[in-house]
């Protein structure tokens, strides 16, 4: 069958349980809360650059096609799991955000935080109107930007601090790598949301369409639409805590010795730390917004 033929299935009785068991697989993709333990072992065995690869393009590919196959085709029977798909999402953001701030393991944080982050695109994705489901998609893009820097920041850090990755083992080194400190700085700035970067402007899609569709349905989904906006304050705990904690300050008598990366490992990340920006101005999003323009808007 192919995906414009899709439609043609909301009719059909089943099709509530074909949306229900497509989404879940997309969901343990996504690693979703009940869905995720495969997640944070992944990302923290796994060598460096492969974790980059994972957090900023593999999981949340996940949204892409639940939005493709599910809620765009099948967007009345989706309608009815929406408010279900927000709670979900909003579970997602608190559950690996709580982690998140409760890892020592550098690695396992960012892993955790993907996980946080994965619930802003369910949000997105439940709101099933053209700036939630514009807001998803972006998201993924600002997402792998901001995880892909932060990424491959732990990898310089474990590097060039003699493989530590115990986040209580390090401190100070602000003033050994300036340039990975700033450039770590914008990539948890970029997922928190923090104008003038890219997240800034994925998040306030994903809100916008999620507070829409809340002030013309079900008043459930406008409560859990704010509860949502207010959970990105955990991003910001757990964000300003790990770059206070790794590169500010005493600087332990073990990294004495440690320099800043070569620029082979750092002029990647400085290209990325652009694109975050240069993906700001809306007129970025505009095409994206025309292309999910198919989706139906908010009832009136």
């Amino acid at each position: 069958m192919e995906i414009v033929d899709i439609s043609k299935l909301a009719a059909d009785p089943i099709a509530i349980w074909i949306a229900v068991l497509i989404l879940v697989g997309f969901f343990v993709k996504m690693a979703a809360f009940s869905l995720h333990i495969w997640l944070p072992y992944a990302h923290a065995e796994a060598p460096t650059p492969i974790s980059a690869l994972l957090s900023s393009v593999m999981i949340g590919i996940g949204a892409y096609g639940a939005i493709r196959i599910i809620v765009l085709p099948l967007h009345e029977v989706f309608e009815g799991l929406s408010a279900l798909i927000l709670a979900w999402g909003l579970i997602t953001i608190i559950y690996g955000g709580l982690l998140a701030l409760a890892q020592d393991d550098l690695k396992r944080l960012l892993a955790y935080s993907s996980i946080s982050q994965m619930g802003y695109l369910i949000v997105g994705m439940a709101s099933a109107v053209t700036a939630g489901l514009t807001g998803a998609v972006f998201h993924y893009v600002s997402h792998g930007l901001g995880k892909c820097i932060l990424f491959a920041v732990a990898g310089i850090l474990i590097c060039q601090a003699h493989g530590i990755r115990s986040i209580s083992r390090l401190g100070g080194l602000a003033s050994k790598m300036p340039l990975s400190a700033v450039v770590f700085a914008i990539g948890f700035f970029t997922i928190a949301g923090a104008p003038p970067l890219a997240g800034f402007m994925s998040k306030l899609f994903i809100f916008k369409g999620a507070i829409e569709a809340g002030l013309h349905g079900v008043s459930i989904k406008l409560a859990l639409a704010i509860l949502a906006l207010f959970s990105t304050i955990i991003t910001v705990a757990y964000a300003l805590r790990t770059i206070r904690r790794v590169f500010f300050g005493s600087l332990p008598d073990h990294l004495k010795d440690v320099k800043e990366a070569p620029l082979v490992m750092t002029v990647p990340l400085l290209i990325l730390s652009v694109l975050s920006v240069v993906f700001y101005p809306e007129a970025i999003v505009a095409p994206l917004v025309k292309a999910i323009g198919g989706a139906p808007p908010a009832p009136p």
